[in-house]
């Protein structure tokens, strides 16, 4: 909960019961008291950091953010407390979007590697190509030049990131430091693990974005009211 939902509800943070959005809003809104549910009557409300319906399953996995239209200068955060949040997010998500960068690197080279096989349902799929080069070239050539969603920004060395320790692990775990050595269903495995890890990575990107979204917002507001001057 962000701004004036986090202020009516006196907290930031909680876990609600629910199956769908719309259950845990109704549980929210009990809890919580008739301030909170006049603020979520004009909110915007996210899963993971996408717009949600209120008929959207949920698990205990999911994250629901209420994303109240930011007015009122009296419930606006300090200007210099926004901005140090602002910077503070950005530098999560170029940390973030790098793990995540690497990882999908990673899982295009394990994936290209699968292609050494031919997998027509025999056992013991026939190796086919003798070595990673081209695939090597392929792959960096895509992730490194390809456009991306974004201007670049400039970004620190986060290979000691708590994150790329996490990646690092899970590739010596399933060898990928000795991709022209694994088998088929060892590869396999192995791509099936980097995906996964670059789903989680990719769904914690959006939430810093649902956040950095908010803070914006507070941010444009201060501008709007005359708290603050271009």
């Amino acid at each position: 909960m962000f701004a004036a939902a986090r202020a009516a509800a006196g907290r930031g943070s909680d876990e609600l019961p629910g199956a769908t959005v719309a259950d845990v809003l109704a549980e929210a809104r009990r809890r919580y008291g008739a301030a909170f549910a006049d603020v979520l009557a004009n909110s915007r409300v996210w899963v993971n950091g996408e717009p949600a319906t209120d008929a959207m399953i949920v698990t205990s996995d999911d994250e629901v953010a209420v994303l109240p239209p930011v007015s009122g200068g009296a419930d606006l955060r300090p200007l210099p407390e926004l901005r140090a949040r602002r910077d503070e997010l950005q530098a999560i998500d170029d940390a973030v979007s790098y793990v995540r960068r690497v990882a999908q690197g990673r899982a295009d080279l394990a994936r290209d590697a699968m292609h050494r096989y031919s997998d027509d349902g025999d056992p013991t799929p026939v190796y086919i190509r003798p070595d990673l080069e081209s695939g090597l070239r392929d792959v960096l050539s895509d992730r490194l030049l390809g456009g991306g969603d974004r201007p670049p920004r400039p970004a620190e060395d986060f290979s000691d990131h708590p994150l790329s320790a996490e990646l690092d692990a899970l590739c010596a775990e399933h060898g990928f430091s000795r991709l022209d050595v694994l088998d088929y269903d060892e590869l396999e495995t192995l791509v099936a693990r980097l995906d996964a890890f670059e789903q989680h990575v990719s769904a914690q990107r959006r939430e810093v974005f649902a956040e950095l979204d908010s803070v914006t917002d507070e941010i444009a507001e201060h501008y709007r009211t005359g708290g603050a001057s271009a």
